[in-house]
């Protein structure tokens, strides 16, 4: 093979060195921005479902809390008017309702 012969099939296989520098500006970067489009995208979609997952789950915690709650105000209700005293919330300066206030502080923090 002669030299000629072998620039000449370089030269047929590069094609993008044949193109202008702006042109070959525009052809590789074009890619390059499609590409990191979607890697910003992917980006945003993973951190909001990563917020939705953490905030459900938030909100799941606190309902669950929120319930647990009710429902020891409601056995501490029942057995103060099984025992014929008062609510445990009705006098804050009791100690039944100290008690409970602490364990709701308890429990919120």
């Amino acid at each position: 093979m002669t030299v000629k012969e072998v620039r000449s099939c370089l030269a047929s296989k590069v094609y993008l060195s044949r193109l202008g520098f702006r042109w070959q500006v525009s052809l590789l970067g074009t890619p390059i921005v499609i590409l990191s489009l979607a890697v910003l995208l992917a980006i945003v979609a993973t951190l909001r479902y990563t917020k939705s997952v953490v905030l459900n789950n938030e909100k799941r915690r606190l309902a669950e809390t929120a319930r647990s709650l009710a429902q020891e105000y409601e056995d501490r209700a029942d057995s103060a008017r099984s025992s014929k005293q008062q609510a445990p919330l009705d006098d804050p300066q009791s100690g039944s309702s100290l008690e409970l206030l602490a364990l709701i502080s308890r429990l919120v923090i």
